[in-house]
């Protein structure tokens, strides 16, 4: 679901029926203050679509916690602020008229107010009040938090969404994003024509609603096949990648390892590039110098698209669907390939992908079929380290002769001089 970007202070009004304030009871020179309030449904601002940043997943009103909310809201109105949670909103100010009973919000940063929890309440009352001309008698109750006005806060702001969101496991993916950790990820990609379909937190759907489906912890796993500091040679494998991808975005956690990660980056497209190329040709160059053993096609464990696939990054089409555990030990492979400058503290190719892929793909793929040959199970193929380490030895092996070669001849040039 897309959001309107706001740069200037907004105030959002709605009227209430009640209204508390909870007095610190430590310290009352605290400058984060918490109100209660209840309003009904029918009051409940719907501006507040524009503030849903700091919730790290968008809310999917036909899942089944949204159904059960549903089913307070119509069958049970007049309980259900005691039934359901409501919602949580971090402000930067907070007035109230007890005049009017009117409640007017200041929200002036989309990266630290806004909604935090409680979104899927809010998208089916919204649902609800946009397809019923029905009366209901329901009241919302919410829990407003006040005194977050600088971006010094969001590291606070960050573990009060990690606390409060907590009634389904959330994704450790989803709060780095929100705490800035893929910041300069987005950076890198954003003019690719693939960004708008990645899903940096859980559930983010696109503006027709439909489920974007490019996962950044896919894309991490692609970046962390590339760290050479974690995995420099064949004595470590990057099979973390593979076995237990979920607890990739720990590693970010890490300062020391985010800001690595973050001089990789820049390389990223063309590592994306890369992973689809290999998907790509893997099936046609299956069988390259093996023409006894079976075809790509005619493994048990492949399977032929009904209809021709397009792949994310590169829009190219595939007939076969390739498990991951075929190409991620190629895809790591390629680190081998990659420098990384000492003084100017940056990474670059060593030779041209395109070129060094044409001449060495075969030669991993062999590998791959060699080791499938011998395990049956695609699940243990792709944590066998000694496949990643097979693939990485001839990728490595490669560039040391081309390397050596290059340096003869230089060597001969200056003899001849």
């Amino acid at each position: 679901m897309s959001l309107v970007f706001i740069t200037n202070p907004t105030k959002i009004s709605f009227n209430c029926y009640s209204l508390r304030f909870i007095d610190n009871p430590i310290s009352r020179d605290n400058k984060f203050k918490c109100y209660t309030i209840l309003t009904s449904i029918f009051d409940l601002p719907r501006e507040l679509t524009n503030w849903r940043k700091i919730n790290p997943r968008d809310p999917n009103i036909n899942n089944v916690v949204s159904k059960e909310i549903r089913s307070t809201l119509v069958n049970a109105p007049e309980v259900f602020f005691i039934r359901n949670r409501g919602l949580t909103i971090i402000a930067q100010d907070l007035d109230f008229d007890n005049k009017m009973n009117q409640i007017s919000l200041t929200m002036s940063d989309q990266d630290i107010h806004g909604l935090l929890d409680g979104g899927h309440t809010f998208e089916v009352i919204q649902d609800y009040k946009s397809n019923t001309n029905e009366p209901n008698e329901a009241f919302v109750k919410l829990e407003i938090l006040t005194g977050f006005d600088g971006k010094d806060n969001i590291d606070e702001v960050t573990n009060i969404v990690r606390a409060r969101n907590k009634s389904t496991q959330m994704p450790t993916f989803a709060l780095q994003n929100l705490g800035g950790n893929f910041d300069r990820i987005k950076e890198v990609l954003n003019t690719q024509e693939y960004f708008d379909r990645i899903a940096f937190k859980d559930n983010e759907v696109n503006e027709n609603g439909t489920f974007k489906d490019i996962e950044i912890l896919d894309i991490l796993s692609y970046l962390v096949c590339f760290d050479i500091f974690s995995y420099p040679d064949d004595k470590k494998a990057p099979t973390v990648v593979y076995s237990s991808k979920g607890g990739i975005p720990d590693k970010f956690d890490k300062e020391e390892y985010r800001e690595n990660m973050k001089k990789l980056t820049p390389l990223l497209p063309d590592i994306l590039l890369l992973r689809d190329r290999i998907i790509k040709e893997l099936p046609d160059n299956w069988k390259v110098e093996s023409f006894s053993r079976p075809s790509f096609g005619q493994l048990k464990d492949v399977n032929k698209l009904s209809q021709s696939l397009l792949l994310p990054f590169s829009n190219q089409e595939i007939e076969y669907e390739v498990a991951s555990s075929y190409y991620y030990p190629i895809l790591a492979s390629f680190r081998a390939l990659i420098h990384f400058d000492k003084k100017l503290e940056s990474y670059s190719w060593k030779y041209p992908i395109d070129e060094v892929f044409n001449e060495v793909f075969v030669s991993v793929v062999k590998d791959v079929r060699d080791k499938r040959s011998v395990i049956d199970n695609l699940n243990q193929l792709g944590k066998d380290k000694s496949l990643w380490t097979a693939c990485w030895k001839t990728m490595n092996g490669y560039l040391q002769a081309k390397e050596i070669e290059e340096l003869k001849a230089k060597l001969s040039k200056m003899e001849q001089k």
